[in-house]
């Protein structure tokens, strides 16, 4: 696969053996970076096909500090929000029962490869907020 994505999974820092058999394609495109509320529910159904259930957990950080939260299509307004609030950061959409040890990260993007690794796969935000990407690893 060819796009301008495709180098981000040589930043998350993978074995190279992980490496060989990641993927990444861009899940949906979020003209200028925000998204409405169809966007959001078009992510949430996508969500709901890769993970097998109608809640996730959303993953970001701030000045190193890790947030999450479970949210579901309910949570659309917040989602939106956050989406806002942290433009220029990534944000995780990992299975609901995500569970993280850490409470600082100090390189985001090795903290986004450690989570690919754990899950085989992972939707993100870009930090642009442009795209949602969905990296997978190949079993």
């Amino acid at each position: 696969m060819t796009n301008s994505w495709e180098g981000f999974l040589d930043i998350i820092e993978l074995y190279p053996n992980i490496r060989q058999k990641a993927n990444l394609q861009i899940l949906m495109d979020f003209p200028n970076g925000h998204p409405n509320e169809s966007l959001l529910l078009s992510l949430f159904e996508k969500i709901e096909v890769i993970y097998g259930g109608k809640r996730c957990t959303i993953l970001w950080w701030n000045n190193g500090r890790i947030y999450n939260k479970t949210i579901s299509k309910d949570n659309l307004r917040y989602l939106q929000y956050l989406w806002d609030r942290i433009a220029g950061n990534y944000l995780l959409f990992l299975p609901e029962k995500f569970y993280v040890k850490r409470k600082n990260v100090e390189d985001e993007e090795e903290f986004i490869g450690e989570c690919l690794v754990k899950y085989s796969h992972l939707i993100l935000k870009t930090e642009d907020a442009y795209v949602a990407l969905y990296l997978y690893i190949n079993k």
